[in-house]
């Protein structure tokens, strides 16, 4: 995910700098904004629920901060690309 010289065509630290302020700072209403843009529900024609968002408010807001921040960190920062090679999946 982040840009990176093997990926130059990932997301700026920055970017998620800004997610991880939003975890440290007022979590509850970051995950409330998140939720529209994490499941499209700010495209339009969407038909996600506001039960949907809710879940995912509930979810992301029910853990630790230090978890939410380790979490991200490992998402956005850990390279996987020479991992994800090694998958063979068959498709049905």
């Amino acid at each position: 995910m982040l840009k990176t010289a093997k990926n130059p065509e990932g997301v700026p630290i920055e970017a998620f700098d800004q997610i991880r302020a939003g975890v440290k700072g007022d979590r509850s209403q970051f995950y409330k904004d998140l939720s529209a843009p994490f499941y499209g529900a700010n495209r339009p024609g969407s038909t996600v629920s506001q039960g949907v968002r809710d879940a995912f408010w509930l979810h992301e807001h029910a853990g630790r901060i230090p978890r939410g921040v380790r979490l991200y960190q490992s998402l956005f920062e850990s390279e996987f690309t020479d991992d994800l090679k090694k998958f063979d999946v068959r498709r049905l």
